[in-house]
């Protein structure tokens, strides 16, 4: 297992791409109303957030939301807390098709 201070660099190289403005520029411009009327959890912290779950392994919303509250990463992605059916609420807005 990693030091923590490794994890977050490993964690910040690998999604690094993911930060990137122009990325999410040209998603805003694809999808236009991607984040409308989203208060506090948007598409780009979700995607964070999913990303570092399922390398953690987590298996739980709640595990989740906990994780958000007790490290650095939830500076990481601009956010103090979420709750775990916040997470669920906003992954139950996508639709794939």
């Amino acid at each position: 297992m990693q030091g923590k201070n490794t994890t977050k660099s490993t964690f910040m190289q690998l999604f690094q791409p993911v930060f990137s403005k122009e990325i999410w520029t040209k998603i805003n411009q694809e999808v236009p109303n991607l984040d409308k009327r989203v208060q506090k959890l948007k598409t780009r912290q979700l995607t964070l957030l999913i990303s570092n779950a399922q390398l953690q392994e987590f298996k739980a919303l709640r595990k989740i939301s906990a994780s958000v509250q007790s490290n650095d990463f939830s500076r990481t992605i601009g956010l103090e807390s979420i709750s775990h059916s916040q997470i669920s609420r906003r992954l139950r807005t996508y639709t794939f098709q």
